[in-house]
């Protein structure tokens, strides 16, 4: 299940995965945020993925990255702070890190924790986010 709750005070994103996670529930999912109304081009996005599986093979990361490349076509920035739950989500996402960020438009880093990603976003009130509810 993917869930979204957009601060519009603060501009950011947050996209709640759980359970198992295919190629196509990522690419539908980057769909519905390159497609939303009201969100900024200028994007902050936190991705929590600790309670998720990514079940489709790790050779599929090409065919994210790809289309990743071409949905960031629709944003002036994106800023995504991935909060990774395994090794092998930590791993896949370190691999997709280093091609995104090659991108002066597209920063994407890696976190294990709410509080470490949200920092990195600087600007982003911690409270307003940590109390964020994805029910």
């Amino acid at each position: 299940m993917i869930y979204y709750d957009f601060n519009q005070d603060e501009g950011v994103l947050l996209v709640l995965m759980e359970g198992d996670i295919t190629t196509d529930d990522i690419l539908r999912n980057m769909d519905f945020i390159s497609e939303a109304a009201g969100i900024p081009r200028n994007l902050k996005l936190v991705t929590d993925f600790r309670n998720a599986d990514f079940v489709s093979p790790a050779s599929e990361i090409e065919v994210l990255l790809k289309y990743s490349v071409e949905k960031s076509k629709n944003f002036t920035f994106i800023r995504e702070a991935f909060i990774a739950g395994t090794p092998k989500s930590t791993a896949l996402a370190m691999i997709y890190a280093k091609e995104t960020n090659q991108s002066s438009s597209y920063k994407f880093k890696v976190f294990s924790s709410l509080q470490s990603a949200l920092i990195w976003m600087k600007d982003v009130d911690l409270v307003t986010l940590q109390e964020a509810s994805f029910n």
